[in-house]
């Protein structure tokens, strides 16, 4: 379960968009994850950003504010130690299991409400939503989550949105603000007819783990098996069990140079971390099957702690992408050599 009711970080990547030509796509909505072999049909709002890892769908509207969506399959007998009726167990005591999870409990506001979600005439059997708000670290960053827990048939799925419950605007929380386009996500999902069954993938390369999917994101990024993969946001990430992350994103294709990438993204940082100290920026780097790379080298306190990131935006084709690692500023040198061998390996 820690992995769809945890805490959302701050990831250090750029923006991109993904679109979907499916005609049966609502108007001003994208495709993020669903089939007829599937059971359903998750969209989101086109300007959204998609990241699937594994079977857990997501799309994000911003990283910065860490607002996102994700949907998932679940096992709902995790923590059933009751023998309870599955049904009754994943609707009344999964959620409530969960929380211990938390290093700080979280405020409930929503416990065990009986709602719909779906669109009319193919929304789910049965849904129970849960609203909750949690505080990060000191100083802290308040975030704001709604789960909604599904069964379809005898499926059993979980969806969250996540964002921050800080001011946006005036009188205007980021969590406030994001909802009414989340409600949107909702009442256009889709539950079908399922036609067969769907897999998920296993694949490495020398000893390098598989972490997103070519079809969505535009790569393939394989990662260190130490590495594991983030599903705690919607982006494509894997985390070490020391705190240090590597991530990597499709740049949207604004025409923007190297350097104004770098520049809009250090601005956009310099709004919720402490000072940034950069120590190499745009190096020329050489990588397999690109037109270019730029390397840039960087360092940031947040939580009293200085972080240390080397971040690398790519051109292969007609796409950008940025490549990110961060760490602690006692385990960056821990991983990066790896992390320039993750660089080499990424399939486009």
């Amino acid at each position: 379960m820690k992995k769809f009711i945890t805490a959302i970080l701050i990831v250090l990547t750029m923006l991109l968009t993904v679109s979907c030509s499916d005609s049966d796509v609502p108007e001003g909505m994208q495709l993020v994850d669903g089939s007829d072999e599937q059971g359903y049909y998750f969209y989101a709002p086109e300007e959204w950003v998609i990241s699937n890892l594994d079977d857990v769908k997501s799309a994000y509207a911003s990283r910065v504010n860490v607002t996102s969506v994700s949907f998932a399959k679940v096992d709902p007998n995790v923590g059933n130690t009751e023998n309870l009726p599955t049904e009754e167990y994943f609707f009344t005591k999964y959620f409530e299991n969960s929380l211990s999870e938390f290093t700080i409990e979280p405020t409930v506001t929503v416990m065990n409400e009986e709602c719909l979600f779906g669109k009319e005439g193919e929304e789910a059997d049965r849904a129970v939503k849960y609203v909750y708000n949690f505080s990060y670290s000191e100083p802290a960053h308040k975030f704001g989550f709604m789960q909604i827990l599904l069964k379809k048939n005898n499926d059993y799925y979980i969806f969250t949105y996540s964002s921050l419950l800080e001011e946006k605007s005036e009188g205007t929380t980021y969590y406030d603000f994001y909802l009414e386009k989340t409600e949107q996500v909702m009442t256009n999902f889709r539950f079908v007819d399922k036609t067969g069954q769907s897999g998920g993938t296993t694949d490495t390369q020398d000893g390098f783990v598989l972490i997103s999917d070519k079809k969505i994101a535009g790569f393939e990024l394989y990662v260190p098996g130490t590495f594991k993969p983030d599903y705690s946001s919607a982006i494509v990430s894997a985390t070490h069990a020391d705190g240090s992350n590597i991530n990597m994103s499709e740049a949207t294709g604004t025409g923007a140079s190297v350097s104004d990438y770098y520049n809009n993204r250090k601005n956009e940082l310099s709004e919720i971390v402490g000072e940034i100290t950069e120590i190499e920026v745009e190096k020329r780097i050489e990588l397999p099957d690109t037109d270019y790379a730029f390397s840039f080298e960087y360092k940031f306190s947040y939580n009293q702690k200085v972080f240390h990131v080397y971040q690398v935006v790519i051109r292969h084709g007609f796409s950008g992408y940025v490549f990110t690692y961060t760490a602690t500023e006692d385990n960056y040198n821990l991983h990066i050599n790896e992390v320039k061998e993750v660089l080499n390996k990424i399939v486009y």
